[in-house]
């Protein structure tokens, strides 16, 4: 099911990110409550028929843009 809302803005706006930063403070060696949420929906994204962000991310380790800058 594609999100609909704020969530699908959310989408849409990873969906064409060339990179993404994830900061947050640390809670008692967790991540902040937003930033779980958002990873959450990461988990739900990959699951939606038809959308391309499995294919987006692959190819595309974490790292390897970073050791080229």
């Amino acid at each position: 099911m594609v999100p609909e809302g704020n969530e699908r803005l959310l989408w849409e706006a990873t969906l064409w990110a060339t990179d993404v930063v994830i900061a947050s403070p640390l809670y008692w060696y967790s991540v902040s409550a937003t930033t779980k949420r958002y990873l959450d929906h990461w988990s739900g994204w990959l699951r939606v028929e038809g959308a391309p962000l499995k294919e987006r991310m692959r190819g595309n380790p974490v790292g390897e843009r970073a050791e080229r800058v």
